[in-house]
């Protein structure tokens, strides 16, 4: 699903780690991997099966994808984030490695008569290592009582506390927004918050009842720096799909495209994290999104010189904790 916006990133200046000085773009290093950086929120989907125009002579069966919540009511969720970065010129050759697991929760603070919900999402724990060519890895357990590493210092000052309080429609659609802040520790601006709420926390449904194989989009844009204090903004599309629906689970698949022409590399390698694709699954009974895996595999050349080539990829998984378990 996430919540909980892997290197390097358009992310601010605050997500990232100042490395032992490795050469080129691996100079800098985000922390927080984009997939988990903000508390995925939509989780409660609930499916109601409306009986459908026949075709054929068979009636096609539609499922009018809402969210409900209750009042009161955690969901606990583990992500398992994988990523690599490299750059490749004539001269040097460096990767980075960043595997993080994290424990994260929400809470449903309020339901209004129309549906709509305040959500509160928290960070509960996390466990992150990064390395350089294969060498030690800095790691950082927040259930350890050792001395935090200072490139993880501001992510351990946000477990155990809310990250913000959004609000959403029915249908999925940001309505408000309070207390946001950034996985590093740091408040975000509005136009920060919404894009963090359009990347990650939520799938924003289509008002009409949908059926095998109907696909619906969402743009939302992002900035891009084009000069040194000048930015642009891109858009991006998300197209969803309705894969299939099997024992009570939908499967729903995910691609991204970019949509702006991107006319530099730089620009190229801002973006390269967010072409992501993968399946989401959701329980139509419960009315949860149960699992998310997503994948990204890109690679940009010419950014670093006539030879040069990074490459960024990211494998996350996120699961539904059940209770009892």
């Amino acid at each position: 699903m996430q919540f909980l916006r892997a290197i390097p990133r358009h992310a601010t200046q605050d997500q990232k780690i100042q490395t032992r000085k490795p050469s080129g773009r691996i100079a800098e290093m985000t922390v927080w991997p984009m997939a988990i950086r903000f508390f995925p929120l939509a989780c409660f989907v609930s499916a109601i099966v409306i009986a459908g125009p026949a075709s054929v002579g068979f009636a096609q069966q539609k499922y009018h994808l809402q969210y409900q919540f209750t009042p009161g009511e955690i969901l606990r969720y583990e992500v398992t984030n994988k990523s690599t970065y490299s750059a490749q010129t004539d001269t040097f050759s460096e990767t980075s490695s960043n595997v993080s697991h994290v424990k994260k929760h929400f809470r449903v603070v309020s339901v209004d008569a129309d549906g709509s919900a305040v959500l509160e999402s928290t960070i509960d724990q996390v466990k992150q290592s990064v390395s350089f060519n294969g060498g030690e890895a800095t790691i950082f357990d927040s259930t350890s009582e050792k001395s935090v590493p200072k490139p993880f210092q501001q992510i351990a000052k946000s477990v155990g506390k809310p990250l913000g309080r959004l609000r959403f429609s029915s249908t999925g659609k940001l309505l408000a927004m309070s207390r946001i802040q950034t996985a590093s520790g740091t408040q975000a601006d509005a136009a920060e918050a919404q894009r963090s709420a359009q990347q990650g926390f939520l799938i924003q449904f289509p008002d009409a009842p949908l059926q095998v194989g109907d696909v619906w989009k969402e743009r939302m844009q992002v900035p891009v720096r084009v000069g040194k204090q000048l930015t642009k903004p891109f858009e991006i599309l998300r197209t969803y799909q309705l894969a299939g629906v099997k024992e009570g689970l939908a499967e729903i698949q995910l691609k991204t495209s970019i949509l702006t022409p991107m006319n530099a590399p730089q620009e190229k390698v801002q973006l390269m994290q967010r072409p992501l694709k993968g399946t989401i699954l959701f329980d139509i009974r419960r009315g949860r999104i149960v699992s998310r895996k997503l994948q990204n595999d890109q690679s940009v050349y010419g950014a670093s010189g006539a030879k040069s080539v990074i490459r960024a990829t990211m494998d996350m998984s996120e699961s539904l904790v059940e209770k009892g378990t």
